[in-house]
């Protein structure tokens, strides 16, 4: 009987060792497709985020060229007032040979 109740347990270990050495083989190879998602994943946030950084960048480029373009027109806007003015006589409405209205000062 003891000899018997070995051969069992023994038997019975082996079976743990296999069904212990299959879970191992099965977690191992769901962490290398888990580390490989975890790369791939972590390489697309990259990309998404250097896309997004050329965008942002694009971005504030054209808000730059808009703020000064804006500058360039005021200054333009300025001379033309300036020009206006230094024009008028404050006797005459015609000024170089077109009738203006009265400036709104």
């Amino acid at each position: 009987r003891l000899a018997s109740w070995l051969e069992i347990e023994k038997q019975r270990c082996k079976d743990s060792e296999t069904t212990y050495k299959k879970l191992l083989k099965d977690l191992s190879n769901q962490h290398s497709k888990l580390l490989e998602r975890h790369q791939k994943c972590e390489q697309e946030l990259r990309q998404k985020n250097e896309a997004l950084e050329l965008r942002n960048a694009t971005l504030k480029k054209s808000i730059e060229d808009a703020i000064g373009e804006k500058a360039r027109f005021e200054e333009k806007v300025s001379r033309l007032e300036q020009k206006f003015d230094s024009a008028w006589d404050g006797s005459s409405r015609k000024v170089m040979g077109t009738e203006l209205p009265k400036p709104r000062n």
